[in-house]
């Protein structure tokens, strides 16, 4: 495999950093750190909707996550110049040949990371995860592994005991609008884990570890869907890290975290 210019790879990462100092601005509000007994601390922004105090998760007390903290505050940049900014380095990255999004996964990814998806703890798995490893390893892949019309997202349930927070508006109404519909399935209570677009196109599976035998389907609370349990799954998504999809300006988004990729993120 080749390695990507150190111009194209130190692109990569002002993307990425620019979209996770982004993340905790545009929750706006005052960040605090919660603690949850016996489950560590955790940091949220607390912000005023109409007559309501609202607390939105921003993950787990880490140096990373209080340094974006501090950038935030100090960072302030509208919404058009950073999109430019982006979209600039969006631009250069898919010329020098690192994996980007289709049209119908973009939208997709797009709509899910603005509810706030990944920032409640669902992780991008299967081909589309793996395309995104080009860019955190700064080297050219093959094309062995194209990618496909499905979005795999994983996410652990037991995060309902962390996360006091939910997507918003929901997925249901999201894939709505996208014209994703829930797939058909055999449970007797027809709890769907896949959605569908209407006349062909993307497919958003949800997953989640399976740690109890009877257990095939089960709820997570935060994204407000239901998913197929998957045995292992849980070694696989333990400690994700932040990525950007290449879309328009970029999506954040997460990804599971290999032993080679760099440590810095």
């Amino acid at each position: 495999m080749d390695s990507f210019p150190l111009a194209i790879q130190t692109a990569y990462q002002d993307l990425l950093e620019a979209h996770k100092i982004r993340a905790v601005s545009d929750l706006g509000g005052t960040p605090f750190l919660k603690d949850i007994k016996g489950k560590g601390q955790y940091w949220y922004a607390q912000r005023r909707i109409g007559q309501r105090v609202v607390d939105r998760y921003l993950g787990p007390d880490t140096p990373d996550l209080r340094e974006r903290i501090e950038a935030a505050k100090s960072h302030r940049e509208d919404q058009k110049s950073f999109e430019r900014r982006c979209s600039t380095l969006v631009a250069q990255l898919r010329a020098a040949g690192l994996p980007a999004l289709d049209r119908e996964t973009g939208k997709v990814l797009n709509a899910m990371a603005r509810v706030g998806t990944f920032r409640l703890g669902g992780t991008l798995v299967g081909t589309h995860a793996f395309r995104h490893y080009s860019a955190e390893l700064g080297v050219r892949m093959d094309n062995t592994l194209a990618a496909t019309e499905d979005v795999d997202i994983a996410a652990f349930e037991g995060l309902k005991l962390v996360i006091d927070d939910k997507v918003d508006p929901s997925l249901a109404v999201t894939f709505k609008d996208l014209k994703l519909s829930p797939a058909p399935n055999l449970h007797p209570k027809h709890r769907p884990t896949r959605w569908v677009m209407q006349g062909g196109g993307a497919v958003v599976d949800f997953l989640a570890p399976k740690m109890l035998e009877d257990k095939d389907i089960l709820m997570l609370e935060p994204l407000g869907v239901y998913a197929q349990t998957l045995t292992f799954l849980n070694y696989l998504i333990a400690e994700p890290i932040p990525a950007v999809s290449l879309y328009r300006h970029g999506v954040l988004v997460q990804i599971p975290r290999l032993s080679v990729t760099r440590s810095t993120n």
